[in-house]
């Protein structure tokens, strides 16, 4: 059985509980934590076992059972069929910039986030999908709303699902899709 300390504190001091959570907390790449974000705790058969949702700070908790291992996390944020959420023609500019070499973006994680077409890699299809969005032509993409990475590096999960390997403190960083300037509301 694992265990972990969880210290809470009150004005006089603090006590201690001992229990099997799992917690964590999102942010999005401009620091503002993520709210709404929808966690499902997988069992070792991919079996939805435990739900949960990040509050308006971006924390979430769930409790993992006490037997077994080999547990996994699918996380999900959507935007109530509103892809355009922080899309703007300021991101087609970003966007253009990069591929033409005149302002390469440097973040890995960004660059997937703006990969709306799975191609991994930034293209044209990315930037002219964009253009559609927002001149209402298309209305939804193929790729989920939201993209997740852990917040201590690696490449962001373009499936969302990830593994725990034991870890009872899992943070995560949240990139809107296509949004290249950080200007969608985390909350919405």
């Amino acid at each position: 059985m694992k265990s972990i300390i969880i210290s809470i504190f009150f004005i006089s001091g603090f006590i201690q509980l001992h229990a099997q959570t799992l917690t964590g907390r999102i942010i999005h790449e401009g620091r503002t934590r993520v709210c709404n974000v929808k966690i499902d705790l997988l069992d070792a058969d991919q079996i939805v076992i435990g739900t949960t949702m990040t509050n308006e700070e971006g924390d979430y908790s769930i409790d993992l059972p006490d037997d077994g291992d080999g547990y996994s996390i699918f996380v999900g944020k959507e935007d109530e069929g509103e892809f355009l959420n922080g899309l703007s023609t300021f991101d087609i500019v970003l966007m253009k910039q990069h591929i033409l070499g005149i302002q390469i973006l440097d973040d890995p994680q960004l660059i997937q986030a703006a990969d709306l077409n799975n191609s991994n890699s930034l293209t044209v299809t990315d930037l002219l999908i964009v253009r559609n969005l927002i001149l209402g032509i298309t209305v939804e993409t193929e790729v989920p709303n939201w993209l997740f990475s852990r917040t201590n590096g690696g490449p962001a999960n373009t499936d969302n699902l990830f593994q725990l390997n034991g870890n009872t403190v899992f943070n995560m960083i949240a990139y809107k899709r296509g949004d290249i300037d950080f200007s969608a509301d985390p909350c919405r």
